[in-house]
């Protein structure tokens, strides 16, 4: 049996967003045996334009059940059923994240009419529901409305069935069944990144791994979030790159997922730093620490993407290494700052401590968050046994990678940072940088320069 499933949001995110409509229609996969839909109040404001779309307004929902009124019926109207929709991932992400709001794991085994649409009837201009349909000869009434496009994904569902009976003993979940004889058999057991594509080629997922088929294995076999089985759902390809070096795969994941933006990959998306963390001496001999905006600067200790954040950041800095609120630049006074009248500072703002004291602790801060040197370049691994993999800093910044052989390297050393394939600097590369930097995450490191951060 099939339970085809459509609902109406408030938007796309099923995080956020909810649902304001839902269709569910019970078939054979002949004839149509059961039907239920209803409005749902979704707890929020519908904005206007997706109100244009659907025709759904706030009035027509106020009075509309809310979520957990329905729950049941949804349970039981589809148990023991497959459930069915076109793009049948972004229906299922919904329904179980309003079921495990309420604490029940809601599971069901998922067909897609989008996917079977592309296999059974490939070459069709598009496979938007309403376009299929019109290409298809199949009736749709009530565009955008849950019990429209539920009974026009059902008669599509019939169609298929009928055309190729076969393509469910292909599998029922034709990603699985794809992914895994086809793909994941020629994947490498080797460091890299891969890559996520959706049916359209689209990247919506960038991950890293020191053993890529492993990892992608790990993500096929994810039921236990809806991000891991809504993404699972969406893969119609991977792709990958290999890096033979950990560090250099995760300097590329960082860089590939700010450039693509994929809608999988939450974190690491921030593009921007905008303020740094620098140090000067004064004439006394003191360190002084100061926030200010990246411009030209060169050489930030660390970076931040808001004064807010660089501002919290120095505040745990000061409290942890007992500095001075005024050499940090974070209290203005002609005389000592509060925290020397608390027992917190030891007198550098009037100073009662001597530099060299105060800067060992200074120094003690920054060498968390800094290179040793300035120009380096970190060689390891490479994606064969004749190659190494060469990530090059230059005045304090990573500059870029390349793959040399062992004897190139020997001889052109000081040539590195001319041959790399250039990349940009952001905090997230500075830290994958100096954590490989300081825990030796390396086959051999070659000094550029001697200079210090």
């Amino acid at each position: 049996m099939y339970a085809v499933i459509d609902i109406e949001t408030t938007g796309g995110n099923f995080h956020k967003e909810a649902m304001t409509e839902v269709a569910v229609l019970i078939t054979d996969g002949q004839r149509l045996i059961d039907s239920w839909s209803s409005l749902l109040n979704p707890g929020k404001s519908i904005p206007i334009e997706v109100s244009r779309i659907t025709g759904i307004t706030n009035e027509m929902v106020r009075n509309a059940p809310s979520f957990p009124m329905v729950a049941r019926r949804i349970v039981e109207m589809t148990e023991g059923c497959t459930l069915v929709g076109h793009n049948v991932s972004f229906d299922y992400s919904f329904i179980r994240e309003n079921f495990r709001r309420l604490g029940y794991h809601y599971k069901r085994d998922t067909l897609c009419t989008l996917r079977m649409s592309r296999r059974v009837f490939p070459g069709l201009p598009s496979y938007s529901l309403g376009r299929l349909c019109r290409s298809l000869n199949i009736e749709v009434n009530n565009r955008h409305r849950a019990s429209g496009d539920a009974l026009a994904t059902m008669e599509l569902l019939h169609l298929i069935l009928s055309e190729h009976p076969a393509i469910l003993e292909e599998g029922k979940a034709l990603v699985d069944t794809r992914i895994r004889r086809e793909i994941l058999a020629r994947l490498p057991e080797a460091p890299g990144v891969y890559f996520f594509h959706d049916d359209s080629g689209k990247v919506i997922y960038v991950g890293k791994s020191n053993d890529i088929r492993k990892r992608v294995v790990s993500h096929f076999a994810n039921d236990k979030t809806v991000k891991g089985a809504a993404m699972k759902d969406r893969i119609a390809d991977v792709s990958w790159e290999l890096t033979g070096s950990e560090t250099l795969a995760l300097l590329r994941e960082s860089a590939e997922i700010k450039r693509m933006m994929p809608v999988f990959n939450k974190q690491g998306r921030r593009k921007g730093t905008t303020y740094g963390l620098f140090h000067a001496s004064d004439e006394q001999g003191y360190l002084h620490l100061s926030i200010l905006a990246l411009g030209k600067r060169k050489c930030p200790v660390h970076t931040f993407s808001t004064k807010a954040e660089a501002r919290a950041f120095m505040v745990r800095l000061w409290e942890e290494f007992d500095l001075c609120q005024k050499l940090c630049g974070m209290y203005k006074s002609s005389e000592s700052c509060f925290y020397h009248t608390i027992g917190k500072c030891h007198g550098a703002c009037v100073g009662r401590e001597h530099p060299e004291s105060y800067n060992a602790r200074v120094n003690a801060a920054l060498d968390r968050y800094r290179f040793q040197v300035n120009d380096f370049a970190l060689v390891d691994l490479g994606r064969h046994e004749d190659e190494r993999s060469v990530m090059v800093v230059q005045g304090g910044e990573y500059k870029g990678y390349g793959y040399f052989s062992q004897e190139f390297i020997a001889t052109h050393r000081e040539e590195l940072p001319s041959l790399v394939a250039p990349q940009d600097h952001d905090r997230d590369a500075r830290m994958i940088l100096r954590q490989a930097f300081r825990n030796g995450n390396y086959l051999d490191l070659i000094t550029l320069g001697t200079s210090r951060d």
